[in-house]
Formats: C-alpha cells, sequence, structure tokens
C-alpha cells in the first residue's frame, strides 16, 4: 500500500496558492465549481456589509426644533362610576362643635360671672383685657364658671373667657 497522501486526487489541505481571494485558496484544488466559489464569494462579501453597517459611528441626529403649540383640548369623557353608599345614620350634618366660646359681660363697670350650661363643664378660662393682653388668671366658679376681677389701676374689669364642653 501506497503512503497515505501519495496517490489521491484532493491532497488532504485542498491547497492551492494561485487564488485571488486568500479564502478561496483553500479551496482551490477540492472539488468545488466555479458557480459554488462565486456563490461564497456573494455570501461573503454581503455578510462583510452587514456586518459593517450595523457597527461603527453613527450620524449626528441633529436638532430637536422647537415645540409645537398645543393642540385643541378633548372631549369630556364619561362620568365615573356611582361611589360606595354611606355608613348608616350619616346625613353629611357636620358633627356639633367640640367646645362652645362664653365671655362674660360687664354692668356698671362690674364684670360678671361667664357661665357654662347645666349640660357642660368648664375646659379652660382666661382673662382679656380691653387691650387684649391675657396677663391675668381667672378665679374659677365651681366646674361650670370663671370671674376676673379688675386689678389695681384698670379702671375696667377684663372680660372671662371659658370654653365649654357638653359632659
Amino acid at each position: 500500500m501506497r503512503g497515505f497522501f501519495h496517490g489521491q486526487r484532493n491532497p488532504p489541505a485542498c491547497r492551492g496558492t494561485s487564488s485571488v481571494v486568500p479564502a478561496l485558496s483553500a479551496l482551490e484544488g477540492c472539488r468545488f465549481s466555479h458557480m459554488q466559489k462565486s456563490i461564497a464569494v456573494v455570501l461573503g462579501l454581503a455578510l462583510a456589509l452587514v456586518v459593517t453597517g450595523c457597527s461603527g459611528p453613527k450620524g449626528d441626529k441633529g436638532d430637536k426644533g422647537d415645540k409645537g403649540e398645543n393642540g385643541a383640548a378633548g372631549s369630556p369623557g364619561t362620568p365615573g362610576p356611582q361611589g360606595p353608599q354611606g355608613l348608616a345614620g350619616k346625613d353629611g350634618v357636620s358633627p356639633p362643635p367640640q367646645f362652645r366660646v362664653v365671655r362674660s359681660t360687664s354692668e356698671n363697670g362690674m364684670a360678671k360671672e361667664a357661665m357654662c350650661a347645666v349640660d357642660e363643664a368648664m375646659v379652660s378660662a382666661t382673662c382679656m383685657s380691653k387691650l387684649g393682653s391675657a396677663n391675668q388668671a381667672a378665679k374659677t366658679i365651681g366646674d361650670n364658671g370663671a370671674t376676673c376681677e379688675a386689678q389695681s389701676g384698670q379702671a375696667d374689669a377684663p372680660t372671662a373667657v371659658i370654653l365649654c364642653a357638653k359632659r
């Protein structure tokens, strides 16, 4: 038996050196037709163009331009669904105020006491002078009233102001 490479039609590497395209020089001595080689060249060039077209720097995007004017408002949408039913017994009436303010009155220069109603209790008491200062503590009368007395040098007694809350 002769050597492994002797007498064979196509040498193992199918070497050829006369090709213009180096990638095809390995195919020169092999059994490929001219048409198959041409198709291989065309496909290789097409693939190279696609790859180079997808990479590399992109061109300048340019200026964005001025913003256009707003368009006309659209038609109003349909009203939303009905809300859930309110709690039983709640008819939308505001609750009564938490506190009631009561001021004392004065007759003939004498201050009368400020009193809460029978079903109320006094929460806070203060004395207000005619100038608006609150620098005197009120004298309480039980748990539902207060009065203020004139200090020396004051012509009029300050007004007693109390906060009353329901019991």
